[in-house]
């Protein structure tokens, strides 16, 4: 059976239950603002019919409703985003500063994550340098230098005349086509 909440909430669903629905979670917050008289309240406020303030209170109304009800707490007490965010409080479980400290949170964790792995990584760098360098120096050849046309050529020449040879490469020639 899949968790279709994971699919929303991210792997670990059960850090995040809905636990109302929208017309739910604006019942309870107009119940706390006006506890008493609590539809009329809602039809003067939002300036409804009684039947769709009887819809808000009784945890019904819709999302046109819902929107009409914010927007007119806009213009008559400038509450609009305490709503806004006092519905996700409500809707989710949690509200927007705890939110942004999960997520912070969450980027601490992955970046000291990133922090540790490049520190190994550097140590790991650092030891295969230094393991390559004792192989070197030990004449195992494990190291490989960057090789072009004079180092090869330098290299072959070596392993066939000697190293005093290899050397002479070097050394620019200053006959170009005379007789010697």
């Amino acid at each position: 059976m899949t968790s279709y909440g994971a699919i929303f909430l991210g792997a670990d669903d059960q850090k995040l239950q809905l636990s109302r629905n929208l017309g739910d979670a604006l019942a309870v917050i107009v119940k706390a603002i006006w506890p008493h008289n609590t539809v009329k309240q809602v039809e003067r406020s939002a300036g409804v019919p009684p039947i769709s303030a009887k819809n808000v209170v009784n945890g019904v109304a819709g999302g046109a409703l819902v929107t009409k009800f914010v927007r007119s707490r806009q213009l008559v007490a400038d509450d609009h985003w305490d709503i806004w965010i006092e519905l996700g409080r409500q809707i989710f479980g949690e509200d927007l500063s705890e939110y942004e400290e999960r997520k912070l949170n969450e980027l601490l964790e992955v970046t000291e994550h990133a922090k540790a792995n490049l520190v190994r990584l550097r140590e790991r760098r650092l030891a295969l340098a230094q393991s390559a360098g004792r192989a070197n120096h030990l004449g195992l050849g494990l190291v490989a230098e960057p090789i072009g046309r004079r180092a090869r050529e330098r290299r072959n020449f070596a392993d066939g005349v000697g190293a005093e040879a290899a050397q002479n490469l070097d050394e620019p020639t200053s006959n170009h086509g005379g007789t010697e």
